[in-house]
């Protein structure tokens, strides 16, 4: 990325035009860990990836999409969706990133997310709530959403997004 940050003739830098897209285990052990990397373990010592390493690459990307799922397309937990955000935003602002680039990507949910949370519905009303909480969340969600292999789940996703970016 270091080498496509320099300016394009379109405008901006090349490394400006580059998105990426933020896997589930990265936010999930974010999630999990402790310090202030999130990488420890109760114990205090290190047990998961630090990710400080890719984050100045994300810092001088066009944008980076959080997918709010796990890999067979199940939701994030509320407590993921809660502080996974949070704690990204956290790691990912200290390399320089900015909070307007970083976005929500979801996907058709077999189920409503697992974990405490309001009343919210059908399992993608659910995953609308929790990308709606205040602070952070709702920050991100400004910024816009996307979608990913929705199936019968789009119109729901459409009318989330309606109702909450007009």
């Amino acid at each position: 990325m270091q080498i496509l940050d320099v300016p394009s003739p379109h405008g901006g830098t090349y490394a400006g035009r580059v998105h990426f897209y933020v896997a589930p285990n990265m936010l999930s052990t974010m999630t999990a860990g402790r310090g202030t990397d999130y990488d420890l373990g109760r114990d205090g010592r290190p047990h998961f990836p630090t990710w400080r390493a890719v984050m100045p690459a994300f810092a001088k990307a066009g944008g980076v999409w959080l997918e709010m799922y796990h890999q067979n397309r199940e939701p994030f937990t509320a407590r993921e969706s809660r502080y996974g955000p949070k704690r990204f935003l956290r790691v990912f602002g200290r390399s320089g990133g900015r909070t307007d680039r970083v976005h929500f990507m979801l996907t058709r949910a077999p189920w409503r997310p697992p974990g405490r949370l309001p009343a919210c519905g059908d399992p993608m009303s659910c995953q609308w709530k929790l990308a709606d909480l205040p602070g952070v969340n709702w920050t991100i969600m400004r910024n816009g959403v996307g979608a990913y292999r929705l199936g019968e789940q789009a119109s729901t996703w459409l009318r989330q997004y309606n109702r909450r970016l007009p």
